[in-house]
């Protein structure tokens, strides 16, 4: 064998020899599955897998938020203030009527603009002013929510949005998905490292992704009060909602 020739046959070996190397610490998994297995590093140089998780926690709420609030219109805007102001007051009165704390009572708008007639071919008119004036509301006893968004009503209020239901302590319900992604995340290397024919080692590496739910109710929808006296009848839901928790874990491979 020439020199040449040896030059080339060890050229070959070494690439096949590291080809091969690679080739051994390279896993990979369809992506459905969320989870690759990759090269990581906590020092630099240690090999690891990538899943993800997924954890969940199915409740029922137990208590109620909205915003309510006017809307009024007036010839200046003191006339209009002082009109939205004791309308609230009214408002206000009615929501500690049933038992409602100063605590679950937030102003949560405030607004004043001019309202204006347009014509074709002429300068806008100022026509009065308008002014809005909302407050956050957080009912705790769902059995009396119905009748609550009633009484406003009666009160005056010409607008309820962003009905959501929640839960008092939803932290601890944060927690306990949180554990759940872990585990999942957990379950999903294990398979990894049976079906690739590897070790797993220890966690190298947590992201939690971030906490969410999967129905809060129409955060931005206006509700439409009934005009008149006549008597109404709210009927509120519960239903039940889910706090879900995402996290990326990295294992290390032994």
């Amino acid at each position: 064998m020439n020199l040449k020739r040896a030059s080339l046959f060890i050229g070959v070996v070494l690439v096949a020899a590291i080809a091969g190397v690679l080739g051994g610490l390279i896993f990979t998994s369809k992506p459905s599955n969320n989870a690759v297995a990759q090269s990581v590093s906590a020092n630099g140089s240690q090999n690891g897998v990538a899943v993800s998780g997924e954890g969940w926690v199915l409740v029922k709420p137990d208590l109620l938020r909205f915003n309510v609030g006017v809307t009024l219109k007036a010839a200046t805007v003191t006339d209009a203030q002082k009109q939205t102001a004791d309308k609230m007051d009214v408002i206000t009165a009615a929501l500690k009527a049933q038992n409602i704390k100063d605590e679950d009572i937030q102003t949560s708008g405030y607004s004043v603009n001019p309202n204006y007639i347009y014509n074709q071919g002429q300068s806008p008119i100022l026509d009065g002013y308008n002014v809005n004036s909302t407050i956050a509301v957080t009912v705790r006893d769902l059995n009396k929510a119905g009748a609550i968004l009633d009484e406003v009503g009666k009160a005056g209020a010409n607008q309820i949005y962003g009905i959501a239901f929640g839960r008092d302590k939803e932290i601890d319900l944060i927690k306990q998905a949180r554990v759940s992604a872990m585990a999942d995340a957990r379950t999903k290397a294990e398979q990894l490292s049976q079906a690739g024919g590897f070790t797993l080692g220890g966690v190298i590496n947590v992201t939690e992704i971030g906490a969410s739910r999967s129905n809060d109710y129409a955060k931005d929808q206006m509700v439409a009060m009934p005009s008149g006296g006549g008597d109404t009848s709210t009927t509120i839901q519960g239903g039940q909602f889910k706090v879900v928790v995402n996290v990326q874990v990295t294992y290390a491979i032994k």
